[in-house]
């Protein structure tokens, strides 16, 4: 399974102990093939922040394979303290156009089938996920 990652600065938002749920993961080849198609225009630079033969932080996944940070209410951390790719997700910008990701196991995107309604579910704007999105872009190292 192919994890987001997360950055220091991200990693240092995290709430006191909450850094027990983080790892170092090996940049696997269908890791750096996510991060050319989140940034189609910056494989280059996916290449330099994530060569293949190093590692990067990420959430620690449960024995069922969801966010060690999830439970049967949702993310236990406070919104504030989230990475960006929770903040954004089922979100995505390229080219400050926003696209969903098809997660089929997400009721709201089964639902709706256009972004006004599922920004309104998420209780985000546009301009919230461009915002969290440049945030993110900065964090990761792609601004």
């Amino acid at each position: 399974m192919v994890y987001f990652p997360v950055s220091e600065t991200e990693a240092s938002r995290l709430p006191e102990g909450a850094e027990k749920f983080l790892r170092r993961e090996a940049n696997a080849p269908s890791f750096i093939q996510t991060m050319n198609r989140l940034f189609p225009r910056q494989s280059k630079r996916a290449l330099e922040l994530f060569p293949p033969q190093g590692k990067h932080l990420t959430v620690s996944l449960d024995e069922a394979g969801a966010c060690a940070f999830l439970d049967q209410g949702g993310c236990r951390l406070p919104v504030q303290n989230r990475p960006w790719y929770c903040r954004l997700f089922p979100f995505w910008v390229i080219d400050r156009q926003i696209h969903c990701f098809q997660d089929q196991a997400c009721l709201a995107i089964k639902e709706n089938s256009s972004l006004p309604p599922l920004f309104r579910l998420f209780g985000v704007t546009r301009s919230e996920i461009l915002e969290f999105h440049a945030r993110l872009s900065r964090d990761w190292g792609f601004a």
